[in-house]
């Protein structure tokens, strides 16, 4: 694995724990005022979480 797939990898790891650790709060709040913006928020980020997805699969085919 060259140097940009791993970072690729480790990127994809951080955001998608970052989401799962940030959606577990929303939760552990009782879901607070701002939860519905924050979940459209959340939606582009994974618009670009999946593009650095595609690249990644791209880059270990």
């Amino acid at each position: 694995m060259n140097k940009h797939t791993e970072m690729l990898h480790v990127m994809l790891e951080r955001n998608l724990n970052s989401y799962a650790n940030a959606l577990w709060r929303f939760r552990s709040d009782n879901y607070p005022v701002g939860y519905v913006k924050y979940l459209k928020q959340l939606r582009g980020n994974l618009k670009s979480t999946i593009s650095w997805l595609d690249d990644l699969i791209e880059e270990v085919k």
